[in-house]
């Protein structure tokens, strides 16, 4: 058995493993609500810090807890925005 493996077999899997994996709809949905809302976020915690990294770290804690109870949110008491 040599000791560096025949590399002859490997570009597909050299391609499935730097190909990106595909986003499903509810992935789709989460950076879209991301996207969307990101810069009024920080910029409303950038306003109330005055301090831009510690404004970075608790946008990143606003979007996880958001992520994490997305499943509360009733579109009948508000706007997403509103909501975050």
């Amino acid at each position: 058995m040599p000791l560096i493996p025949d590399r002859a077999e490997e570009p597909e899997r050299r391609a499935s493993r730097a190909a990106p994996p595909r986003p499903d709809a509810a992935g789709f949905a989460v950076l879209y609500f991301y996207e969307a809302n990101f810069d009024a976020v920080l910029g409303f915690v950038t306003r109330r810090t005055a301090c831009p990294h510690l404004a970075a770290d608790l946008t990143a804690d606003i979007f996880v807890a958001a992520l994490q109870a997305a499943g509360q949110y009733d579109l009948r008491r508000g706007a997403p925005a509103a909501w975050l």
